[in-house]
């Protein structure tokens, strides 16, 4: 009786997760259709390639999987390399990215913090700050005349390394969770991904979740498949090791803990309730030690008093404030808003009025025009994913590969034909591994990373959005729909696997 409850449930799972990657689907079509419209035939003839490729049971057999990966992360580390530098922006006058950096760089040259109201409203950057400072230390201690573009060089080297220790974990994940052929579709995806190559000019955020993310998806894949073979004690050490970097994640970015739960309930559909449940004490006893940890590593370096954070403190309500607003994205008006109230009460009911008014405005119906089709069309549609528009902000060089990639080159659309047939590419491969498990019911790790999609769908609708925030999650996105051309592949028998 549990089983056909647990499988009834993952079965409507799958269906919302499909329904979403479908609607998400025929938006990029739509978006596609009036950007670049040539980007049909490319993203046609992507897929015919990958089709006949997968029906050819023996075609480049020795250079499957594992043995062309080293070449593919070696050629995808140089051009990064190239990419990166030579789209370097400048930190003045610049978004969130420039500004973490000169507080980072100001804190440890002049010992002090200018502009300290903006890390009490944006609480989720004190870790960044606190990364970058030591970083910046350790500059400075081997290079004391290092201005602040050196250390920028230095951070764009970090960050570059970084996502390609990422690359090489999904790799790893990969491998344990797909076939030969679809081991090295994924490889081939990540290599393609241009958003990696574009923000690894920008230690950020959103590059820095990578790693912790994909330590967090190794962590538990590993701990489950140890659950599965009754090694008890290692799949503890693995799921504690876990709920350690979810809680290090989270102060990095808060979506990363979407993995923990969408993990938690693949497990919860698919074991007894007894290993769900060593699963969840052993993730949380991890999560609780690395976050109060973590923690008081930020709060002994910073000393804002409990009036400064009632003053400068933004409550929750803000985000969904701005999610209500045009494209549901960033507001500075709604910012300024918010800022003109002095304690967290009154911004807090002041907030909530506003979104009360807008959500009687809207109606229902516009209600669900403004979220499912306005905030998805700004949010999930974009193959660059606003790498094009951060890159050309303030930029440090106008040259060739500038041109190319800015938002404002010369040669711009011709990377938004690549840009946005790979993104079609991508999430039509989503919508097949959705299919692939109405064909057999069977549940595998794969959906435990489908169900974390179908929760930050879900999260976005309701959060201000920007189609950066599902960089992080990128490594994610082609490992699945990876898996999701397996579907196309012949097995010996000649049927569909």
């Amino acid at each position: 009786m549990k089983n056909k409850i647990m499988k009834d449930l993952m079965f409507i799972f799958q269906c919302m997760f499909v329904l979403a990657m479908v609607w998400i689907f025929i938006l990029t079509i739509k978006r596609t259709a009036l950007e670049i419209p040539m980007a049909f035939l490319l993203f046609i003839g992507f897929t015919a390639a990958i089709a006949i490729w997968m029906l050819k049971e023996k075609s480049f057999a020795p250079m499957e999987g594992h043995k062309l990966f080293p070449i593919i992360w070696l050629i995808s580390f140089v051009v990064m390399l190239i990419l990166a530098f030579n789209l370097k922006v400048d930190m003045y006058n610049n978004w969130d990215y420039g500004k973490v950096l000169r507080s980072a760089y100001e804190w440890v040259t002049e010992g002090k913090i200018t502009a300290f109201e903006y890390y009490i409203r944006y609480p989720n950057n004190q870790f960044l700050l606190l990364l970058l400072s030591i970083i910046i230390k350790i500059i400075l201690s081997v290079v004391p005349s290092a201005d602040i573009y050196f250390c920028q060089d230095i951070t764009i080297i970090i960050n570059i390394l970084m996502i390609q220790l990422a690359i090489g974990l999904t790799h790893v994940i990969a491998g344990r969770m797909l076939d030969r052929k679809s081991l090295l579709l994924s490889d081939l995806f990540v290599a393609g991904c241009s958003p990696l190559y574009l923000y690894a000019s920008m230690l950020y955020t959103d590059t820095a979740a990578l790693l912790p993310l994909m330590l967090l998806i190794y962590c538990l894949i590993a701990g489950e498949e140890k659950l599965q073979k009754n090694q008890m004690k290692r799949a503890v050490l693995y799921f504690f090791v876990g709920g350690m970097i979810a809680a290090v994640g989270y102060y990095v970015k808060l979506t990363i803990i979407f993995f923990c739960i969408g993990f938690l309930i693949y497990v919860f559909l698919k074991w007894p309730w007894k290993r769900w449940f060593i699963c969840v004490l052993c993730m949380a006893a991890g999560f609780l030690i690395a976050y109060a940890g973590t923690k008081k590593m930020i709060t002994l370096q910073s000393d804002y008093t409990a009036e400064q954070y009632d003053t400068y403190q933004f409550p929750y309500v803000h985000w969904v404030m701005m999610s209500l607003g045009p494209n549901g994205r960033y507001n500075q008006d709604d910012v300024d808003y918010t800022l003109s109230f002095n304690s967290m009460d009154a911004k807090k009911q002041a907030d909530m009025k506003v979104i009360q008014e807008r959500v009687s405005d809207m109606g229902f119906t516009g209600l669900l025009e403004h979220g499912l089709h306005e905030k998805v069309y700004h949010a999930w549609t974009q193959g660059a994913l606003s790498a094009d528009d951060y890159v050309h902000r303030q930029p440090l060089s106008t040259g060739i590969i500038r041109q190319i990639f800015a938002l404002d080159g010369k040669y711009y659309k011709g990377y938004l034909l690549y840009a946005q047939a790979y993104w079609l590419l991508i999430i039509f491969g989503m919508i097949l591994s959705a299919v692939r498990y109405f064909k057999n019911r069977e549940m595998c790790q794969i959906h435990g990373i489908e169900i974390t999609i179908f929760g930050l769908f879900v999260f976005l609708l309701l959060w201000e959005s920007n189609p950066r925030y599902l960089m992080h999650f990128l490594l994610m996105f082609c490992i699945i729909s990876a898996y999701g051309y397996g579907i196309i592949r012949k097995t010996k028998l000649g049927k569909i696997a």
